[in-house]
């Protein structure tokens, strides 16, 4: 809890200092390198409760970031409705992601699983270097 609330708090900050797209684009590599690392964690207690105190700050990162994405990329009107339906698809996820970790932690170990995050975590960073403002919008930012 205490990784979950600090990391709300400070990736906030870091995003007001250097804006979304560099906040969440080194948010996105610092999961990466978190999952990439968990599996060999096992080995020390206190590694694992590092790298698991290390997971919810970035979970906490993507908390903090989105919602003020959304809003400056989409504008008030259709930015809160945007995020409702971006926030009502983390209990699909949930669901989904329960059935997808069962398939592949059978066929790929909780090692593998964790590879598999991070794969899809660099894959943030790249498509978060994609962003650009919607011209549409005039106060549309990334």
């Amino acid at each position: 809890a205490l990784s979950n609330g600090f990391g709300r708090l400070f990736w906030g900050t870091i995003s007001d200092k250097i804006g979304f797209k560099n906040s969440f684009a080194t948010l996105t590599i610092l999961q990466a390198l978190v999952h990439f690392l968990y599996p060999y964690s096992k080995s020390s207690k206190g590694l694992f409760l590092t790298m698991t105190c290390l997971c919810y700050f970035c979970l906490a990162g993507n908390f903090a970031l989105i919602p003020p994405a959304v809003l400056r990329i989409f504008g008030p009107k259709s930015g809160a409705t945007i995020y409702g339906v971006i926030y009502s698809a983390f209990g699909v996820a949930s669901i989904g992601g329960l059935v997808l970790s069962k398939v592949l932690t059978a066929q790929l170990g909780w090692d593998g699983v964790f590879r598999v995050l991070g794969g899809l975590s660099l894959l943030s960073a790249l498509l978060t270097s994609l962003l650009v403002p919607i011209k549409s919008f005039k106060s549309s930012s990334v």
